[in-house]
C-alpha cells in the first residue's frame, strides 16, 4: 500500500471524507499520528528482532598530515549516533584478503586525549582501534593508515523515514528511504483508526479491538523470514479487505 491508499482506508473506516476532518488541525494531526504509530510498530518489531531495521555505511580512510579525515560528521543522519550497533575498520583494504577489526568505544575521557597525530599514533594502533563521540561527530583513534587503503564501516538501527505527504503514491515497502514492511501496512492504518476512535469516543469495530493481538501475530510470523537477506517481509499483501 502507498500513503494515499492508507489515508483513504483510514478516512473510510473513520467515516470521514477528507483529512481536514480528522481533527481540529486536520491533515497535520493525521500526518503526525501516522508517523507516531509507524514508529510504535517499528519499536515493537525491534523489541522482537533487534536488528530488523539494521543498515550500514562504509567510508574510506586515508592518512594525511591533517587528521581531520578521522572525524566523521553524522549531522545529516541525526539518529545514527544514538543507534550504533557496531563499528568496524579495515586498514589494508588493498590486500588480497582485507581484514576487518572491531572498533571499540574509548572510555577514556576527552580530557585525557590529545587530538594530535603523534599522540594518537603513540597511544593507539590498528589492532585495537577505538572511537569516541563529541558534538555529534565520531572520532576514530587508530594507528597510521596508508593512502586509499583504509575503510570504516558503521552499523546502526534506523527506523523507516517519516511520511511527509498524505497524497504520496510511493509504496511504503518498496521505497528504499521508507521501507516499511508490507505486512504491517493495514496495521498502521488500523492503529491510526483506533487512536482516532478512542479520542472521539467512537466504538471499535471488527478487528480494531484485536490490534495488539494481530500485531503480535504478524511479528511472530517474521520468524519465518530470513532476516539476514531482507528487511522487508515476504508475506502475502494484507490490504485490509477482510477487516
Amino acid at each position: 500500500m502507498n500513503v494515499a491508499e492508507i489515508v483513504s482506508h483510514i478516512l473510510r473506516k473513520c467515516g470521514l471524507t477528507a483529512a481536514s476532518e480528522f481533527s481540529e488541525n486536520g491533515a497535520t494531526d493525521l500526518l503526525l499520528t501516522l508517523n507516531i504509530k509507524k514508529d510504535e510498530i517499528c519499536e515493537a518489531i525491534t523489541d522482537a528482532f533487534a536488528d530488523y531495521f539494521g543498515t550500514n555505511k562504509t567510508m574510506d580512510l586515508s592518512d594525511t598530515d591533517s587528521i581531520s579525515n578521522r572525524i566523521f560528521d553524522f549531522d545529516y543522519e541525526s539518529d545514527i549516533l544514538n543507534n550504533i550497533v557496531k563499528i568496524e575498520a579495515c586498514f589494508d583494504s588493498a590486500a588480497d584478503t582485507p581484514q576487518w577489526v572491531e572498533v571499540r568505544y574509548e572510555n577514556r575521557p576527552w580530557s585525557e586525549i590529545m587530538w594530535s597525530k603523534d599522540w594518537i599514533y603513540d597511544n593507539y594502533d590498528n589492532i585495537y582501534p577505538k572511537y569516541k563521540f563529541f558534538a555529534g561527530k565520531l572520532y576514530l583513534l587508530s594507528g597510521e593508515v596508508d593512502d586509499n587503503e583504509g575503510s570504516i564501516r558503521i552499523w546502526w538501527i534506523q527506523y523507516p523515514d517519516d511520511i511527509t505527504d498524505l497524497a504520496d503514491t510511493i509504496d511504503l515497502s518498496g521505497s528504499l528511504s521508507i521501507r516499511f514492511p508490507k505486512q504491517f501496512h493495514e496495521l498502521l492504518a488500523r492503529a491510526v483508526i483506533v487512536d482516532w476512535k478512542e479520542a472521539n469516543q467512537k466504538p471499535l469495530t471488527g478487528r480494531e479491538v484485536l490490534f495488539d493481538q494481530d500485531l503480535a501475530i504478524k511479528i511472530n510470523r517474521l520468524k519465518g523470514i530470513n532476516l539476514s537477506e531482507t528487511a522487508v517481509g515476504r508475506l502475502v499483501d494484507d490490504d485490509g479487505s477482510d477487516y
